[in-house]
């Protein structure tokens, strides 16, 4: 589990600070115990990278706790919904239980987001139906992909709220604040468990505690005396004093 975590993690986002972006994992209950058993078994990692901290396991089976919220019949004469949309389409597999109707389950979910996709794709190209062609359809392969590309942006910040300008505005302020408190060693990068060394220049203008990792140091390396990060730190020097360690929180 170890190794397939360690292929995940090639394709998680990374926020400003240099983080992974936390996604939810979603697998049955044993899947999600080996996951949590490959985060503790990376524990000491020197980054949050190497801890494996892009996951966030969820157990499957909450489809079992929500799927009669999901076909409701309470919501039969709404149009759109998943009730009416399972009848009007003729999706009379799936039951009321859905551990033996998951793959019916997951195959009419997929088959009602490519609907409502589609619906979205013309509404935002002012089409009543799938024969029309847009006005000024662009002749280029140049000009199609950068239609659709303006189509896609349009459906995701419809639909997603976290593609959405107010929150993309929101979240890029925070990490820059983040960003911003982090003022230690010359990475300017939180890394949790991370061992450190001080510079014994009181006026260190590069950070005063750096990250081992980021100076080429180990452990075992430290002197006990003195210790500067640059020669320049060396000769502006206000202070000397036993060598100090610590573990970044």
């Amino acid at each position: 589990m170890v190794d397939i975590l360690d292929e995940y993690m090639k394709y998680i986002p990374m926020h400003p600070n240099g983080l992974p972006v936390k996604i939810p994992l979603h697998a049955d209950g044993l899947s999600c115990e080996r996951t949590n058993d490959a985060q503790n078994a990376r524990i000491n990692g020197t980054t949050a990278w190497s801890q494996l901290q892009g996951f966030q396991s969820n157990i499957q089976e909450w489809h079992k706790r929500h799927n009669d919220d999901l076909y409701s019949g309470k919501s039969s004469r709404d149009r759109g919904t998943l009730f009416q949309l399972k009848h009007y389409f003729g999706h009379r597999n799936l039951t009321g239980n859905v551990t033996e109707s998951f793959s019916y389950v997951d195959e009419f979910l997929s088959f009602v987001t490519m609907g409502y996709v589609t619906l979205a794709a013309m509404h935002f190209m002012y089409l009543e139906n799938l024969d029309q062609i847009p006005v000024d359809f662009p002749q280029t392969l140049d000009g199609k992909l950068t239609l659709l590309k303006s189509i896609l942006k349009s459906i995701l910040d419809m639909i997603f709220i976290s593609c959405q300008t107010l929150v993309k505005g929101i979240m890029h302020v925070s990490a820059n604040a983040e960003d911003k408190e982090y003022k230690y060693c010359q990475c300017k990068i939180e890394k949790a468990g991370e061992m450190m060394i001080f510079c014994d220049n009181r006026k260190c203008p590069n950070g005063q505690w750096f990250h081992m990792e980021c100076v080429n140091d180990e452990e075992d390396e430290v002197p006990e005396d003195a210790w500067f990060c640059s020669r320049q730190c060396k000769t502006a020097k206000t202070s000397t004093s036993k060598r100090k360690k610590t573990v970044s929180s």
